[in-house]
């Protein structure tokens, strides 16, 4: 059976109810992956969620994710993201980001997004054109220094 086209607000309220939470200050964790999302979903009210996953849309920009100053993992991998600036740079207590098989196809704005992170451990962006870059693991390490994995891989400093 396949799943079909729902509203970022009809997605929300069907995990809602599913993990039966009725606060939105009870709201952690939100699983929205492969929900045909075209749009970044509104999740301001969500102040105290630490946990989001957004993979397997069809997302052209989150630059609605920007308010949510808690979260510390995002999983944004398999959309349709060609850049991310203005969009994360706010998220600084992230700890986990996986950008990988999307769009992304300027290393400088895309790092300079990412460098105020200072809790950002793991990092995905492979299957992107950026990681053809030629020096691309050396920027991205020396960038943020914080990374202990990148693409899946282990860095040892």
């Amino acid at each position: 059976m396949q799943r079909r086209r729902m509203s970022s607000e009809e997605a929300i309220s069907d995990q809602l109810e599913k993990q039966k939470i009725k606060r939105n200050k009870d709201v952690r964790q939100l699983y929205l992956s492969h929900m045909k999302l075209s749009e970044s979903p509104d999740l301001t009210k969500y102040k105290f969620l630490t946990i989001l996953w957004l993979n397997g849309n069809e997302l052209r920009n989150v630059n609605s994710l920007a308010p949510l100053e808690n979260l510390s993992e995002l999983y944004l991998h398999d959309n349709f993201l060609r850049s991310i600036t203005g969009a994360l740079s706010s998220l600084r207590k992230l700890t986990t980001l996986t950008l990988q098989n999307n769009q992304l196809d300027s290393l400088t704005s895309t790092l300079e997004e990412l460098r105020t992170m200072a809790f950002l451990s793991c990092l995905n962006l492979f299957a992107n054109p950026i990681a053809q870059n030629t020096n691309y693991r050396l920027q991205t390490i020396f960038t943020i220094p914080s990374l202990q994995i990148l693409d899946q891989l282990s860095e040892y400093r």
